[in-house]
Order: structure tokens, then C-alpha cells, then sequence
């Protein structure tokens, strides 16, 4: 199938303006993502960064964060504490464990923050807004870190999530803002997590100090993972998330990539993020496919090829129910919810494409989040292999 590319266009276009972006459509530079501008057009870079030193950054009042009920979200809660948070507001999927032992942050109020936890959802404008019209008197709202989308904690809106964590850190005073992705939004171009890169960058523009992190796979290693990416510890998170809220980054990818099967894995003509990355060879000669070389469809093609409508469906559901079960590391059946279950965009992204691989059928991304269960994913998938053919 042909792949498109994005131009970005200001909000009015002047005879200058037009001239660039006749030019980008004809090819000129051979990018696949511009932003076209008066005064010129610009393309993105994906560059290595060099940890420094901790600046002694400290906050105070409320710090709120999402996806607190991680090891990840532990960390950072403790990190917060330590800098000087006199309160922390944590946001968590499920009710707070009756277990102390269970709960990963249970040692903060001992040691004299007060800690409040709810399980809010944060696309739920309304009540997140009289969440934070709670907060204890003297411990305004300070801290936001969004770490749920980037822990597999996406909810049932994530773009409308981030959107309102947005409109908090426009009307609070906030020392530190981060909306936290899956690294896709960078690799794969996840429209989703990179429209939260992009509130990020609108954010800093109105003088919010907001970073946006995108994160490779966070304590999943006993998972294949795709674009060459192998999981970070949450201490190693947790380390980089403070250094990059410390040295004020507006933007980074925290992730650890064998650049060697990342380049093997990658699409000739669309690899030019990755120019200035040293170890990043593809090889030009390569010919492209998204499919996983181990996975075969042949048997499954005769299976489908060979069976009634019924049938069909049931080995549909079959084949979505194993490879979603693969996927999210859970028990998986013919009405789990995927979404409840740890559907991240990129997991639905190697979903997607494991299914192409084994039907041989053209599936669309939003399918894997429209038909959210394998139920409905297979009634989808028998009426498109029906139509193929």
C-alpha cells in the first residue's frame, strides 16, 4: 500500500508560504514530515542527548500524577515528595489497595506528605476539576506528570486526557508540567501520542514549563517488543524522567533501541528522523514489509479459504484472542475489552499488523480501537476478508 506524508501549514498561507509547499509536494528534499513557514521549511531530527547533573530542582504544594498505582509512578511520587511536594494527588486505574504491602507508594505518608488517591479519569473534565477544587488549603496545584498513556494506562480518551491536564496547567501556577507517550509517536508515527507531543509544544509557547517524554516499553521484559526496543527498569525511567524535568526538556525519547534491528525494520525513504543518529544504517538495497517474519498465515489462509461463514468467524475470533493475548500479556476472550486490558497505541499497533500479516487483508489502524473487543474485531475481519476476495 502507498504511505502518505504530513505537511504542517500555518494558520494563513501567503504567496511565499504557497511557493514552499508546491515545492515540498513535488519532492524537493525528499521529506516526509514538514512544517512549511514564510521564512522557511523544517523537518524534525532525532538527536542522543547527555544526561547531566541534577540542578537541585524543588517544587512545592500539590503534585499530581497519573498512573501512580506503578512502580513508575511510586518512583516519581517519592521524587516528588523529596523535592519538596507537600501533597500528592494520585491518580490510579483501580480502588487503592486494603493491603499497605500491595500499594507501591505506601510509604509517603510516613514519611509526612499527605497523600490523597482517587481513581478519577481524567478525560472526565468535570470531575477532574472538582478533584482539584479539593486540594487541602496552603497546597495549590504545582506538578502534573501524565505517566498513564506511557504505562499502558491510556483510558478510554487519551487525547482528551492530556487536553484537560492541559487546561489545569493553564490555570495554575505549575514548576513542572509532563505528558508522558509511548515512543511510537516518534517511531511509528502514532497520531495520537504525537498530538500529545504537539499539546506539549503549544503549551510551552504560553509560557508553561511543559515537557513531553516519549517512552520505549517500561518494565515488560519478558515481551517482544517492536521497532527494536527493549524495556527499561522504572528506576531507569524514574532516573530520566527527573533529569529531563530538571534540565527543563522540552521534548525527548527515553527509550533503549538496538539500532541495528530498528534499521532493518525500517522503511527506505522515510528514515531521515534518524540521520544524525550514528548507529542508524538502513540498508537502501532492503525492501520493506510490516509483517513479522515470524509469523506465517499460510495455514490459517487455507483454514479461512476453506470455511463457512460461521466457521470463519470463529477462527477469527480464535487468531485475534491469541494474538491479543500475546500482546497484552493477559488471559484473553471473546469479549475482553481490549482498551481495560493495557491496549497502548502501540500495542494496537503490532496487533494491527500481526493480523495483516496473518490474513493477508488490509486493516486500518482506528479498527483495532473502533471494535474494541475480539468479538467485534472478528465480525469486522470476516466482512473485509469477505471483501478481498
Amino acid at each position: 500500500a502507498g504511505r502518505g506524508a504530513l505537511i504542517d501549514l500555518p494558520g494563513s498561507l501567503d504567496d511565499r508560504t504557497a511557493r514552499r509547499l508546491v515545492r515540498v509536494l513535488a519532492g524537493e528534499g525528499g521529506e516526509t514530515e514538514v512544517a512549511v513557514r514564510p521564512d522557511g521549511c523544517f523537518a524534525r531530527r532525532l538527536v542522543r542527548t547527555v544526561p547531566q547533573r541534577g540542578t537541585g530542582w524543588r517544587t512545592h504544594g500539590t503534585a499530581l500524577i497519573t498512573g501512580a498505582d506503578t512502580e513508575l509512578g511510586a518512583d516519581t511520587a517519592r521524587w516528588l515528595a523529596d523535592a519538596g511536594a507537600g501533597h500528592l494527588l494520585l491518580l490510579t486505574a483501580d480502588a487503592p489497595a486494603d493491603d499497605p504491602a500491595a500499594d507501591p507508594a505506601a510509604d509517603l505518608a510516613d514519611a509526612g506528605v499527605s497523600v490523597s488517591r482517587s481513581t478519577v479519569d481524567p478525560a472526565d473534565s468535570d470531575a477532574l476539576t472538582a478533584l482539584v477544587a479539593e486540594l487541602p488549603a496552603g497546597h495549590p496545584l504545582t506538578v502534573v506528570v501524565h505517566l498513564a498513556p506511557a504505562l499502558g494506562r491510556d483510558g478510554t480518551d487519551p487525547v482528551g486526557a492530556a487536553r484537560n491536564l492541559c487546561g489545569l496547567a493553564l490555570d495554575h501556577d505549575l514548576v513542572a508540567f509532563v505528558l508522558c507517550s509511548c515512543a511510537e509517536g516518534i517511531l511509528g508515527g502514532s497520531p495520537a501520542h504525537a498530538h500529545l507531543d504537539a499539546l506539549t509544544q503549544q503549551l510551552r509557547a504560553r509560557g508553561v514549563p511543559a515537557t513531553s517524554l516519549s517512552w520505549g516499553p517500561v518494565d515488560e521484559p519478558d515481551r517482544a517488543h517492536p521497532y527494536g526496543m527493549n524495556a527499561i527498569s522504572s528506576r531507569s525511567a524514574g532516573a530520566m524522567l527527573r533529569q529531563a524535568v530538571e534540565q527543563q526538556t522540552a521534548t525527548a525519547v527515553l527509550a533503549d533501541i538496538d539500532w541495528q534491528e530498528f534499521s532493518m525494520s525500517s522503511e527506505p525513504g522515510r528514515t531521515q528522523l534518524f540521520d544524525d543518529v550514528p548507529e542508524f544504517e538502513p540498508d537502501p538495497t532492503a525492501e520493506f514489509t510490516d509483517e513479522d517474519p515470524g509469523l506465517d498465515g499460510t495455514a490459517l489462509r487455507e483454514s479461512l479459504s476453506e470455511a463457512g461463514p460461521e466457521e470463519r468467524a470463529q477462527i477469527l475470533r480464535d487468531t485475534v484472542c491469541e494474538q491479543a493475548a500475546r500482546i497484552l500479556s493477559v488471559e484473553v476472550d471473546d469479549d475482553t475489552d481490549f482498551l481495560a486490558n493495557g491496549l497502548t497505541s502501540l500495542k494496537a499497533l503490532e496487533l494491527n499488523r500481526n493480523l495483516m500479516a496473518l490474513t493477508n487483508v488490509e486493516i486500518p489502524l482506528v479498527a483495532i480501537i473502533e471494535y474494541p473487543n475480539p468479538t467485534q474485531l472478528a465480525e469486522y475481519l470476516v466482512e473485509a476478508y469477505t471483501e478481498a476476495l
